[in-house]
């Protein structure tokens, strides 16, 4: 949510952080190694066919790859990942 103030002319823009269990836990910015932790995490990753999963460098990386990374690199559906992702944790 976003609360518009104006302040002395200026707009100043305040967010309220969600709880990370709200409906959109998972976002493009999730990092790969969150999701591999997850109890189905790899099997979701394998149906949308990440291959990062399975690949040596990615091993490397997964704490800094996001997922929205990944999908723009492999033509993934990010939006149904990220639900399928979401629902499954909630």
């Amino acid at each position: 949510m976003v609360i518009k103030c104006i302040k002395k002319k200026k707009l100043v823009l305040l967010a309220i952080i969600q709880n990370k269990r709200d409906n959109n836990m998972f976002t493009e910015k999730t990092k790969l190694g969150e999701i591999v932790k997850l109890k189905n995490g790899n099997k979701i990753l394998h149906k949308f066919s990440v291959p990062c999963v399975s690949c040596p460098m990615a091993k490397m990386e997964m704490d800094t790859l996001e997922l929205g990374q990944i999908a723009e690199m492999y033509g993934i559906d990010l939006k149904s990942l990220l639900e399928e992702l979401n629902k499954e944790e909630n």
